[in-house]
C-alpha cells in the first residue's frame, strides 16, 4: 500500500520536522471528524491533547506529528507519547512513578491493563460512576484507540463521495484518479521529511496539497468551508490570541498596579493602553471562535471561562468610567488574566477544541439570549470577588483606608446589581427556552436550582446593604463568599454533580483546585475578621 513509500526512513526523519518550512500545509488538509468538516491541524491538536495532553509534541508541527502516526505506526508504538498521570495506577501496573509519558507497546504488553480495561467497561455500561483511577484507565484506552484508528488510516476521512454522505477514508478510495492524488500528496510530505542533504520541495508539497482541494472543491457535490474560514483555523490554532490577551493583560495589570501605588497618572494611562489592546485581542479570539463554530463560544466550560473575563473588562471599564475608581480597572485586569491563565493551562480538564453544538443547543436565538446572559452575570460577580479580594487587604489599615474602602465597595455594588439583574434576567430566557424544548418552564433541575439560589444569595447582600444590615467589611465579606455561590452553579454542578438535564455542559476534572480556591477566600475573610474584631478592643 502507498502508506509504506519510503517507509524504512520515515520515523528516523521525524527528528527534522522542524527544520522544513512547509509548516501548516499539511494542516490545510480537510477532514470530516467530530461531526464537523475542520482543518486535519485542529484534528491533530486535538489528537495530541487526547494522547497527549499538550497539543503539541516536542515542540514539532502537530500536523506533522499526527500525520506520521499513520505514515510510520509501528515506530510510534514504541515511542513514549501517552500520558498517564494517575501514581495510584502506574503503581498497580508496575510502572515507574515518575515517568509520565508511555508508549502503545510499553501500555498494551502490561497484562494488567486489560483487566482494568473491562472493568471499565462493564461499569461504562451499567452507566455506573468511575472513580479517578477508572478515568485513568478510561483516558489510556481511549488514547490507545484513538492512535490504532489513525494509524491504520479508519477515521482519516480525507475525501467527501457525495452530498449529505460520511466522507471516506483512506482505506476506502477506489478510484484510481484520487488514490493517485492522495498518493503523490504523500509522496511529497515524505521528501520534505528527509534530513537537510535532501531537497525540500515546498513548491512541490504546495502543489499536491492544492490539486487535491482543487480536487474536492471542483468535482463533488458537497460544499466544502471556504478557503478563508480554514485559514482563520489555522491562524487561530497557530497564534493563539486568547494567550496573547492574558500577557497583555498582565502588563496593564502590573502598570495599574504601579499607577494605584505611586498615583501616577502616566501608568494609568499607559495601563488603559494596554487594557484595551488585550481586550480586543481578547475579542478577535471570540471572533474567530464564533466564525469557525458558527455560534456563539459559550456552549462548554471552556468557552464559559473565557468568556467570563472578557465581561469583567467591560464592566471594569464601564464602572471606571462613571465613577472614576481606578482600581476597578487594575481588578478587572486581574480577573482576566487569571481566567484565561487557567483556561491556557488546563485543557484536558477544559477541552478547547471546537465542536459541534448537542441537538438541544442547536438554536442560536436560545444560545444567544440566554446562556450568554447567565454566563456574562458571572463576570460581574467575579469583578466583585477581585474586588472584595482588594479591600481585604486595605482591611488591615481601616481608618487610613477608609475613603478607598467605600469608593471599592460603591463599585462592588454596581458590579453585584449588573450581574443580579443578568443572571435574573438569563433564568427567565432559560425557563422559556426549557418550555419550547422539554416542555416545563421549571424543574429543580440542578442547573437551575443552582442559578435560583446564586441569585437569592446576591439579592439577600443587596438587600441587606440597602436596609443596613451591613456595613463596608459585611458587603466586602459578602462580595467574597458570594462567588462561592457562583463556584457551585457554574462548576460544582457541571463537575461534581455530573446529573441534569444540562448533560451537554459536564465534565471531570479540577475539584480539589477549585475547593481549595473557595477555601482560601473563607480563611482570608476570617483572618481579616478576626483582626478587626481584635483592633476594635484595643
Amino acid at each position: 500500500m502507498f502508506k509504506h513509500i519510503f517507509y524504512s526512513f520515515v520515523f528516523l526523519s521525524v527528528q527534522f520536522l522542524g527544520t522544513a518550512s512547509f509548516a501548516g500545509s499539511i494542516g490545510e488538509i480537510l477532514i470530516q471528524n467530530g461531526g464537523r468538516v475542520k482543518a486535519f491541524d485542529s484534528f491533530a491538536r486535538e489528537s495530541l491533547l487526547i494522547t497527549h495532553g499538550k497539543d503539541s509534541f516536542m515542540n514539532k508541527d502537530p500536523a506533522n506529528v499526527v500525520f506520521t502516526w499513520f505514515l510510520a505506526p509501528a515506530e510510534w508504538a514504541q515511542t513514549d507519547f501517552i500520558r498517564v498521570d494517575h501514581k495510584g495506577l502506574k503503581e498497580k501496573l508496575k510502572f515507574d512513578p515518575g515517568q509520565k509519558y508511555f508508549s502503545p507497546e510499553k501500555l498494551l504488553s502490561n497484562p494488567a491493563i486489560f483487566s482494568f480495561f473491562q472493568t471499565v467497561r462493564t461499569k461504562n455500561k451499567s452507566e455506573d460512576d468511575l472513580n479517578a483511577l477508572e478515568q485513568a484507565v478510561q483516558k489510556i484506552e481511549n488514547s490507545i484507540s484513538l492512535f490504532k484508528a489513525i494509524s491504520t488510516g479508519e477515521i482519516l476521512n480525507f475525501y467527501p463521495p457525495n452530498s449529505g454522505e460520511a466522507w471516506l477514508n483512506v482505506n476506502q478510495f477506489e478510484d484510481p484518479e484520487v488514490k493517485n492524488k492522495f498518493k503523490s500528496l504523500v509522496t511529497q510530505f515524505m521528501e520534505n521529511l528527509g534530513p537537510k542533504k535532501t531537497p525540500l520541495t515546498q513548491a512541490g508539497l504546495n502543489k499536491q496539497i492544492q490539486l487535491w482541494t482543487s480536487h474536492l472543491a471542483g468535482n463533488l457535490t458537497v460544499t466544502l468551508p471556504p478557503e478563508n474560514k480554514v485559514k482563520a483555523e489555522l491562524f487561530y490554532n497557530q497564534n493563539r490570541p486568547l494567550k496573547w490577551a492574558w500577557i497583555v493583560y498582565f502588563l496593564a495589570a502590573l502598570l495599574l498596579l504601579l499607577a494605584w501605588i505611586f498615583n501616577n497618572t502616566k501608568f494609568y494611562y499607559s495601563g488603559w493602553v494596554f487594557l484595551v489592546l488585550a481586550f480586543l485581542i481578547h475579542s478577535l479570539g471570540f471572533i474567530l471562535r464564533v466564525w469557525i463554530s458558527g455560534r456563539p463560544p459559550v456552549s462548554n466550560m471552556y468557552e464559559t471561562v473565557i468568556w467570563v473575563p472578557w465581561g469583567a473588562v467591560l464592566f471594569g471599564m464601564g464602572i471606571e468610567y462613571f465613577y472614576r475608581n481606578r482600581v476597578v480597572l487594575f481588578g478587572s485586569a486581574v480577573s482576566a488574566v487569571l481566567m484565561l491563565i487557567l483556561a491556557d493551562s488546563a485543557p484536558v480538564t477544559l477541552d478547547p477544541t471546537i465542536q459541534p453544538l448537542m441537538s438541544v443547543l442547536r438554536s442560536n436565538f436560545w444560545l444567544t439570549t440566554h446562556v450568554l446572559t447567565v454566563t456574562i452575570s458571572y463576570s460581574a460577580f467575579l469583578l466583585a470577588m477581585v474586588l472584595g479580594d482588594i479591600n481585604l487587604f486595605l482591611f488591615f489599615k481601616e481608618k487610613k483606608n477608609l475613603k478607598q474602602i467605600k469608593e471599592i465597595n460603591l463599585s462592588i455594588y454596581r458590579a453585584l446589581q449588573i450581574g443580579v439583574f443578568l443572571l435574573a434576567v438569563g433564568i427567565i430566557l432559560g425557563g422559556i427556552w426549557a418550555d419550547y424544548s422539554w416542555g416545563r418552564f421549571w424543574g429543580w433541575d440542578p442547573k437551575e436550582s443552582g442559578a435560583l439560589v446564586a441569585v437569592l444569595g446576591y439579592l439577600a447582600l443587596l438587600h441587606a446593604r440597602l436596609v443596613g444590615w451591613i456595613a463596608h467589611f459585611g458587603m466586602t465579606a459578602g462580595a467574597v463568599l458570594g462567588f462561592s455561590l457562583v463556584v457551585f452553579a457554574w462548576y460544582g454542578v457541571n463537575f461534581v454533580f455530573g446529573k441534569g438535564l444540562h448533560a451537554y455542559a459536564f465534565g471531570l476534572g479540577g475539584g480539589e483546585y477549585v475547593a481549595a480556591f473557595v477555601l482560601l477566600h473563607y480563611i482570608a475573610v476570617s483572618i481579616v475578621a478576626l483582626y478587626r474584631m481584635k483592633a476594635q478592643k484595643k
